[in-house]
């Protein structure tokens, strides 16, 4: 299958890594732009490439008394996907949220409602195309180990990998194994909520 992988992080480059059986396209939405100028860039990249699947892994992460402008950051978290969200342009889309869309969380209130946006979007357009064998599910993975996020977090109130049921916090790895496993589980796997945090205490 076709592949576009839209973002650049390490959870990007660890599921480009896990499905590199699969062909493969990026393309970046650029930290600072506009939400219209994002979408173009990469609807351009989509009309060129033509993926079969698209995985969304584009987000931004504050607390509450870090967010300067409300509008930019559900622009990232919530409008982007949901304007990505085009089903004339793939046949699967896999969105990378955040188990913060199911656990409220302290000092998170914007972050969680914002992802909260997100999952609910992918339920009801998984409910509104699957006749159409257009599916789109959602990857919740909590704070993923060594990437930038989790080390902001953990400067802000310390280790928290304890608070797991397996003691630790998940990998880019795992999400990216995920990822390839569910791709080749067809069009059952549509308007799914797969929660990957090591279970949550």
């Amino acid at each position: 299958m076709r592949v576009m992988i839209v973002g650049s992080g390490d959870i990007a480059k660890a599921i480009a890594a896990a499905i590199s059986d699969h062909e493969i396209f990026h393309s970046d939405k650029l930290r600072g732009q506009i939400l219209e100028e994002s979408i173009r860039q990469v609807g351009a990249s989509i009309m060129s490439t033509r993926p079969d699947v698209i995985i969304n892994t584009v987000g931004s992460f504050a607390f509450d008394d870090e967010v300067i402008d409300q509008r930019y950051f559900f622009d990232i978290n919530f409008h982007f996907a949901f304007r990505l969200s085009d089903k004339d342009n793939w046949k699967y889309i896999f969105h990378i949220t955040s188990d913060s869309a199911h656990i409220p969380r302290t000092n998170s209130a914007l972050y969680c409602s914002s992802k909260a946006a997100v999952s609910m979007m992918i339920k009801c357009l998984a409910r509104k195309w699957g006749k159409d064998k257009v599916c789109v599910s959602e990857i919740a993975p909590g704070a993923v180990d060594g990437t930038r996020m989790c080390g902001h977090i953990i400067s802000r109130v310390g280790d928290f990998s304890e608070r797991t049921f397996i003691g630790r916090l998940v990998s880019p790895e795992e999400v990216g194994r995920l990822v390839s496993f569910l791709l080749n589980q067809g069009p059952s796997v549509n308007g799914q909520q797969y929660i990957l945090n090591g279970g949550w205490k």
